[in-house]
């Protein structure tokens, strides 16, 4: 008698056990580190340009240094631009904020982008460079802030627009 008790409750324990052991429901959504709050390149509502495709590769080569910000002061932006350091200049104007940054150094290029924002967004078509660092110089940050524009910099001008047209593209 003792071994038809047994069995039933063999089995019971058995059955119990296995649906205990069933398929579990899994959170699949990403992890999000809620510390992280800042980003090296404003947010644009376009096409990935070829800047923030690298942005994840020099970041992950350990190659960038620390962000800086350099606010609307020119001299510590072209300290940082001459050297392909990560940075961020910023103009208010009456149109929106003129930003131009620095993503950093990979490999023998440097990236940078700029545009003009409004609210976090690219007005119009804003500029994805990726350019050789030795091509680095004063004649180019000045040409991104139109110093070239001026009489007798003709030649300059040239150079430097033949320089941004095989380095970089519209965003």
């Amino acid at each position: 008698m003792k071994k038809n008790i047994v069995l039933p409750m063999l089995l019971g324990a058995l059955i119990f056990i296995v649906s205990g052991c069933g398929a579990k429901k899994v959170n699949l959504e990403p992890m999000v580190d809620p510390s992280v709050t800042q980003e090296v390149v404003p947010s644009v509502k376009t096409v990935e340009t070829k800047a923030e495709a690298t942005k994840t590769a020099v970041s992950a080569a350990g190659e960038t240094d620390k962000m800086v910000s350099c606010g609307s002061d020119r001299t510590c932006f072209m300290n940082q631009f001459l050297e392909c350091l990560p940075s961020e200049f910023k103009i208010i104007t009456g149109d929106g904020e003129k930003q131009l940054n620095i993503i950093g150094l990979a490999g023998s290029h440097c990236y940078f982008q700029g545009g003009l924002y409004k609210d976090g967004l690219l007005i119009g078509s804003g500029i994805s460079c990726s350019m050789p660092k030795n091509l680095i110089t004063n004649d180019v940050f000045n040409h991104f802030f139109g110093q070239d524009t001026a009489l007798g910099k003709e030649d300059i001008k040239s150079e430097q627009d033949r320089i941004q047209d095989e380095y970089c593209n519209a965003i």
